[in-house]
């Protein structure tokens, strides 16, 4: 299980935000208003719907030791910091063969696509960040 720590501190910009996971850094962000700031840290307490949000790095690792699904955090331009990847290859009983990847796209609908490879999972959220998908 991984600790997850989240520090806040209030900067001329914002309200600054870092997570750290089992004590090493996975996600910084600045928010303009507390009220923004409150509902990333309401997405992250996993009381509320929200659950463990990884880095890329932590969830490349955790899907390549046969985890199912992982959260994890992304910039997206549009504001959105959240997606997840299922690797359906470690479920017995799913007949599909490959990775499913949710994220948000340029035109701010959920899109939900799969893949063969997880290179290819983790290139989708990389053309999400850069506004292509």
């Amino acid at each position: 299980m991984v600790e997850q720590k989240i520090n806040t501190r209030k900067t001329e910009e914002g309200y600054y935000v870092e997570v750290l996971n089992d004590g090493k850094l996975a996600w910084t962000d600045t928010f303009e208003t507390v009220e923004r700031l409150n509902w990333f840290i309401k997405c992250c307490d996993g009381k509320s719907g929200g659950g463990l949000y990884l880095s890329q790095e932590e969830a490349r690792k955790c899907l390549e030791s046969g985890e199912y699904s992982v959260d994890f955090f992304y910039r997206h331009p549009m504001g959105y910091r959240f997606a997840s990847i299922t690797n359906h290859d470690v479920m017995p009983e799913d007949s599909r063969h490959g990775f499913g990847v949710a994220c948000v796209d340029k035109d701010d609908r959920l899109d939900y696509r799969f893949v063969s490879t997880l290179d290819e999972a983790f290139q989708l959220i990389k053309d999400a960040e850069d506004g292509k998908v």
